[in-house]
């Protein structure tokens, strides 16, 4: 491995420890747009939790009547990768996107998904 790639790779886990640290001081909510036909925006609502194994964990619902609350540990944000969530009949895919840049919107962790049965794209956000 190149020394290029690994500075990438340990650039990339940075970011997703310091996003993913920045959640666990308490339960963040945000939304996520137009997840459904009609572009309507839901509710997302982040919970400081632990995975069975005493990891440190997020508890992520989505504002939707089927949803079940899923369990994300840090290691799923690892290297910025696409976070695999599937309930209520909704498979998405979130893709966390690097910490603030001065002047932009404040928030905790934020992104964009695809929704892999109907294609749907869009974005969401925790403050």
């Amino acid at each position: 491995i190149s020394r290029e790639v690994a500075d990438a790779q340990l650039a990339n886990e940075s970011v997703a420890n310091a996003n993913f640290g920045a959640l666990l001081d308490g339960t963040h909510v945000g939304r996520i747009k137009g997840l459904l036909p009609d572009g309507q925006s839901f509710s997302l609502v982040a919970t400081p939790a632990k995975s069975s194994a005493g990891e440190d964990a997020v508890l992520l619902a989505v504002g939707l009547s089927d949803w079940t609350p899923m369990l994300v540990t840090a290691n799923a944000l690892r290297n910025n990768s696409e976070l695999m969530l599937a309930s209520g009949g909704i498979r998405l895919a979130l893709k966390v996107e690097p910490s603030n840049s001065e002047g932009a919107e404040e928030y905790r962790l934020r992104g964009t998904y695809r929704e892999h049965l109907t294609g749907r794209t869009g974005e969401w956000v925790l403050w």
